[in-house]
């Protein structure tokens, strides 16, 4: 089963009656990813399994968005226009009220070194390194991980 076809049935096996926003209960995921058409996909399987979500197309609007809310976790792309990931990386790194915040870095931006995603988020110091292509399953999946693990 190809990609668009592996996404048309999680979204048709997990999709919920519309919530308004303010309805979700769950953790707050923020996204940052200037693909729009992937951040909305993401939204939409985050929702459908109770998590509350917020997108920025881009570092900048992204950081003043996890200042501002402060999330349960935040999902974030590498190469974005203005401010890239690496720079939102270290921004929250330094800063102390943001720093405990876990991170998913999920990226199409390619190694020259053969190093597992793994090997990724340990330099990054991040929560976990998604390669993309991903399923929408696959980082529900990680979330719910990473905020377990946070909570023991």
């Amino acid at each position: 089963m190809g990609l668009g076809m592996a996404m048309f049935s999680f979204f048709t096996r997990k999709a919920a009656p519309a919530k308004k926003h303010d309805e979700h209960k769950g953790p707050l995921v923020a996204i940052i990813e200037d693909e729009q058409d992937l951040a909305q996909i993401l939204k939409f399987a985050f929702e459908a399994e109770g998590f509350s979500v917020m997108t920025a197309p881009n570092g900048e609007i992204g950081l003043a968005m996890v200042r501002d809310r402060k999330p349960a976790i935040i999902l974030l792309d590498i190469k974005m226009p203005r401010m890239n990931g690496y720079q939102v990386l270290a921004t929250l790194h330094q800063d102390p009220s943001l720093a405990p915040v876990p991170v998913i870095v999920m990226t199409s931006v390619a190694s020259e070194e053969n190093i597992t995603d793994e090997e990724w988020a340990k330099r990054l110091g991040v929560a976990r390194f998604l390669s993309k292509p991903f399923l929408p399953e696959a980082i529900v999946k990680a979330v719910r991980e990473v905020l377990a693990e946070k909570a023991d």
